[in-house]
């Protein structure tokens, strides 16, 4: 089976100020339609995190869901992606989510003004085989800078196939985390198979 927890740290002057963590029930139809791609070796078209419907059947590109943070990448057609809009992803947005979303509500943007955070690199971990389970985790940092409170309603994973950015987990949370100016919020989600 398989399955996904994320955990959300709120970090000031590196200290641990709130932990919430929780299962993960949101892996959407970009997911589904990213993995078919890849292992059918055929055209399956899916909605990017622009509303752009992409139908490629290569299925020899990777699917990274590891970036910078504020620097761009190249796609596989010379076109740049920023970095916070690869890896995980948070958002201002209450809506509940649908198997169809192809991105967050309202993703908080990557910058210091009001209502932005400073995007750092997402990680993934090496895979952890434990009894039945193997599992790996991606994280990412954001940075308060805007000089006020943002708080934060939905998570998610964005991941570049293809060549496009597209949306392949979102959890709303079932209670907003508000990060106040000058601290850290950490995201994690650990994905993993139990068989």
């Amino acid at each position: 089976m398989l399955s996904a927890i994320y955990k959300l740290e709120i970090i000031k002057n590196g200290n641990i100020r709130k932990v919430i963590s929780d299962k993960s029930h949101s892996f959407l139809k970009g997911f589904v339609c990213l993995l078919h791609r890849h292992f059918a070796s055929q055209s399956t078209c899916t909605v990017d995190i622009d509303n752009a419907s992409r139908c490629d059947g290569r299925s020899d590109y990777q699917l990274s869901i590891s970036a910078p943070g504020g620097k761009s990448v190249m796609n596989r057609f010379g076109n740049f992606v920023p970095g916070y809009k690869i890896g995980i992803v948070v958002g201002t947005g209450t809506n509940s989510v649908s198997p169809t979303d192809y991105k967050l509500q309202s993703q908080v943007e990557h910058g210091t003004g009001t209502g932005q955070f400073i995007y750092y690199g997402s990680l993934c971990s090496d895979i952890s085989i434990s009894g039945s389970e193997a599992s790996f985790k991606t994280m990412r940092l954001f940075e308060n800078k805007s000089g006020g409170s943002i708080t934060i309603n939905e998570i998610g994973i964005y991941a570049v196939g293809g060549g496009y950015s597209h949306c392949i987990v979102r959890d709303v949370l079932g209670t907003g985390v508000t990060v106040n100016d000058n601290e850290v919020l950490k995201v994690e989600y650990t994905i993993k198979i139990t068989v």
